[in-house]
């Protein structure tokens, strides 16, 4: 089977199954992601690397044809002006020639291919995060399951050597020159940063809705097989960010007895295996104040100004390194290695793409959270994630190109920033109607048709 059958094959499940049910479609997408390396390793032509890009193409057409704009206004307007600038500046920059217009269309996808995710999230009510995480559950275990295996057996069992997965085999600094583990992802830092990304929305479904103990014994198992994957993988990063996120939570959120036993239960479990295993331990490093520094400094990118200096309007999309795969990196012109999002983005959009961002991230981090929403923790938990994400973007690079870690960011903050639909209830579509009339200024004659 080559790449291009798996592109059609994974947009045709998403697209069928989106017809049928949006948010079942939403979780097949996540398997498709989480899969995502995987197949592209063993399947390493050149339409093998955009696999999951067809998935998520099937979702979106699935779920134009079958939404109603009542209830995309509703919950898209607080957002929406946001996303049409993130969106339409990329858009237009990819329209100036400053590089192969295929390194410009890779580039632009890897801008605004997944900001949709974003209205996606907004719409999630509590139908939809109970099935979301359901799916998350079983995809982390099965995550975790292939990582035991590379383990134990060796990563070379499932990841073959190629030009695709070059930098799994460069990633040999754990104890004893051995591999880090990238599980069925396509690196390791992928796996532990998409485990990290899962966390608010199995600890959020965990504290809003208590009311069932096997559903929570359900999801606490979900999160151990997060919690073991991030530190199996080895990257020291997501084990910062996971910590932060707790300890922000934890001064800031709504805590209960639910979170207590399951932060007791996750930290023993994750402890046990940790200070067992020395391969487990490479977040140790963090302590290490001069290699966190000169990480950090490489990071910052010291010559930030002359980027400004040299491409005040960027240097055209893809310029600073979206996901170039190997088989078009020919094509690039004008090369600046970069370990900075934000330099990323000063590079391919240029200052006004740039201070759209900071704007939006500005909004974000101001945004405030009803106390009162059903959904409380779960919200705080992804705002949480999703600001901590973005003001650490300027250590690293691939923030809009993690595979589905940036599925799971633009989700997150959607969630965060929408209104509150679990209010509303189920109710049938003319009530429907009459809610949000008032969101949407449908006329008076309407509502009263709508009553009728």
């Amino acid at each position: 089977m080559s790449g291009f059958v798996l592109c059609i094959l994974a947009f045709l499940t998403t697209f069928f199954v989106g017809m049928l049910n949006w948010r079942f479609s939403l979780c097949v997408l996540m398997a498709w992601g989480y899969f995502f390396g995987f197949l592209k390793a063993n399947f390493v032509d050149s339409a093998g690397h955009f696999i999951f890009d067809a998935s998520t193409i099937g979702f979106y057409f699935a779920l134009m044809m079958t939404l109603t704009k009542v209830q995309n206004r509703f919950a898209w307007k607080p957002v929406k002006t946001w996303l049409i600038l993130l969106i339409a500046w990329p858009v237009f920059m990819a329209l100036i020639p400053l590089q192969h217009y295929l390194i410009q269309l890779v580039g632009l996808r890897g801008n605004i291919m997944w900001l949709p995710m974003v209205l996606v999230g907004a719409m999630m009510d509590g139908r939809s995060r109970v099935t979301f995480s359901i799916a998350l559950v079983f995809l982390n275990w099965v995550s975790l399951a292939f990582a035991i295996a590379e383990y134990l057996l060796g990563v070379e069992i499932f990841i073959p050597t190629n030009q695709a997965t070059s930098i799994v085999f460069n990633s040999n600094d754990i104890v004893g020159n051995q591999l880090r583990i990238p599980s069925i992802f396509a690196n390791a830092h992928s796996y532990a940063g998409s485990m990290v990304a899962t966390v608010p929305w199995l600890l959020g479904e965990l504290i809003d809705n208590r009311k069932n103990p096997l559903k929570s014994y359900f999801l606490i198992s979900g999160i151990v097989a997060c919690v073991l994957g991030v530190f199996m993988a080895g990257p020291r990063q997501p084990v910062a960010i996971l910590g932060l996120v707790i300890t922000l939570f934890l001064l800031m959120g709504r805590i209960n007895l639910a979170f207590l036993i399951c932060l007791l239960v996750v930290g023993s479990v994750g402890s046990y295996f940790v200070y067992q295993n020395e391969r487990m331990q490479r977040f140790m490093d963090l302590q290490d104040f001069d290699k966190v520094q000169a990480r950090v400094e490489l990071s910052l990118n010291s010559y930030f100004v002359d980027l400004v200096l040299d491409y005040p309007m960027g240097n055209g999309m893809g310029a600073g390194g979206t996901s170039i795969p190997y088989f078009l990196q020919t094509y690039l012109t004008n090369a600046v290695g970069l370990e900075n999002e934000y330099s990323r983005i000063l590079l391919e959009q240029g200052l006004i793409g740039l201070g759209i961002w900071i704007g939006f991230i500005i909004w974000l981090v101001f945004r405030k959270i009803d106390k009162k929403d059903p959904a409380f923790a779960t919200k705080k938990l992804c705002w949480i994630y999703a600001v901590v994400i973005l003001l650490t973007a300027w250590i690293g690079i691939g923030m809009m190109t993690t595979v589905p870690g940036t599925v799971l960011l633009m989700l997150a903050i959607g969630i965060c920033v929408a209104p509150s639909l679990d209010k509303l209830g189920h109710t049938s579509f003319a009530n429907t109607v009459k809610i949000f009339s008032r969101s949407i200024h449908i006329p008076a004659y309407q509502r009263g048709l709508a009553r009728a």
